[in-house]
């Protein structure tokens, strides 16, 4: 894509993803490294553990954008749930 990437791969991961946030909106970006799972739940939390996001995906699709959630200027983390396994990663939201 040629954007920066604003978030750093966490250990343990059973599969990819690349998340990014727009720094000029409230538009999040999750693209997963293929679109073949049987189940994909996307949770997106802030650092105290709230759920700012958290529901199933459609498991065909391997893009899922999200907007208006009013994201302040923090770090957050993507949780993604699959059929592979669950994968986490940190983004910053400047």
């Amino acid at each position: 894509w040629g954007l920066p990437r604003t978030c750093i791969d966490l250990p343990g991961e059973s599969f990819d993803f690349i998340v990014y946030a727009e720094a000029v909106s409230d538009k999040i970006t999750i693209t997963l490294a293929r679109a073949d799972y049987d189940h994909v739940k996307i949770s997106i939390y802030d650092l105290l553990g709230r759920a700012i996001v958290s529901g199933d995906a459609d498991p065909k699709l391997k893009v899922f954008r999200f907007n208006g959630l009013n994201l302040s200027d923090n770090i957050y983390l993507v949780r993604v749930e699959t059929s592979n396994g669950t994968a986490v990663k940190k983004f910053v939201k400047q």
